[in-house]
């Protein structure tokens, strides 16, 4: 969701836990790779390119739970794993597992996992 180009290199896309050479021929074990993880990156690729962004408010709701609010969606992402409440005025879709989110009293519980909210 943040700003600039995303970068993935040689085999990340496919969570190879093999680190390629800079300065030498290295070829990638396409063979080892995740397609399940790779369909993932892909998934986020598309949300990317559908959420604008161009101007966006990055803050820490609470320690360890970062939110970054976008004109057409909000990303709340828990950093450390923490468990409880943050308060924001939510309602949409999460693009990552097509549910729907809303906020309940000016609330919401957070995730572990990472939601990104199509508003």
């Amino acid at each position: 969701m943040l700003k600039g180009a995303t970068l993935i290199y040689a085999g990340q896309e496919y969570a190879i836990e093999k680190q390629p050479s800079l300065f030498e021929k290295d070829p990638i074990p396409w063979e080892e790779g995740n397609e399940e993880f790779s369909s993932f990156i892909k998934k986020l690729i598309e949300i990317k390119k559908s959420i604008d962004c161009n101007s966006q408010r990055v803050y820490l709701a609470k320690e360890g739970v970062a939110v970054v609010e976008c004109k057409n969606a909000v990303g709340i992402f828990n950093l450390e794993g923490k468990i409880g409440e943050i308060e924001i005025e939510v309602k949409g879709i999460d693009l990552l597992t097509g549910r729907k989110v809303e906020s309940k009293d000016g609330k919401i519980e957070v995730p572990f996992e990472p939601i990104i909210i199509s508003l």
